[in-house]
């Protein structure tokens, strides 16, 4: 458990040393930020974002079983949304689609 929060953190700090490193270069030596570098600095630094969600599902386990479970309740949730709007449609009978006014 020990080296799984320190991976973590090494890993957390890197990406985010490396995602922030081309806005902060951006900020200091650039004074128009809004310039085509400024836009993909600011872009690289919101995939950190998504970057530490994938670093988080894929070091800490808690965090795993977290999703896993809310996953498994979703689907089963859409599912049972899903069966209860079938009905059994007959050969040769049209099934309605979603905003089908000739119901």
């Amino acid at each position: 458990l020990k080296w799984q929060g320190i991976f973590t953190v090494l890993l957390t700090v890197t990406v985010h040393v490396l995602v922030t490193t081309p806005l902060t270069v951006t900020y200091t030596f650039s004074t128009a930020v809004h310039t085509a570098v400024g836009k993909y600095a600011y872009q690289i630094a919101a995939l950190g974002v998504v970057v530490n969600f994938w670093i988080y599902t894929l070091t800490v386990r808690s965090f795993r079983h977290f999703l896993s479970s809310r996953i498994r309740i979703i689907t089963a949730a859409v599912r049972m949304c899903l069966a209860e709007g079938e009905e059994t449609v007959e050969e040769g009978e049209r099934r309605p689609l979603l905003g089908d006014d000739n119901v």
